[in-house]
């Protein structure tokens, strides 16, 4: 983030990136506020698909590793929370979106 806001200077010069340890934080002072929304809940607000799924009329299918560090499991939509077109399928592993493991894992390069 100090990369791209030296890259962006004059939008991002007031961003205060200290202590930011956890992606809550993150949101709370950097993504939420580049998107002229008030704070995190705002931006999750906005940002959520869940309260959507119901409304699915196409046959949808939703992939979810039960393991995905960034998206904790209580927060997986339940059947009752989506419509009949929408199947859920959450594996136990899996991670988010292919980050890897290894290496590079955890890295932020």
């Amino acid at each position: 983030m100090r990369q791209k806001r030296a890259a962006h200077t004059g939008h991002l010069d007031h961003l205060n990136l200290s202590g930011l340890w956890t992606l809550r934080a993150f949101d709370d002072r950097v993504a939420a506020p580049l998107q002229g929304l008030r704070d995190v809940a705002d931006d999750w607000k906005h940002s959520a698909s869940k309260p959507h799924l119901k409304d699915i009329a196409m046959p949808t299918l939703i992939l979810h590793a039960r393991n995905d560090p960034f998206m904790p499991s209580w927060a997986m939509a339940r059947p009752e929370e989506v419509s009949p077109a929408v199947t859920l399928d959450y594996p136990e592993q899996g991670g988010h979106a292919g980050f890897l493991t290894g290496l590079y894992s955890g890295s932020l390069v």
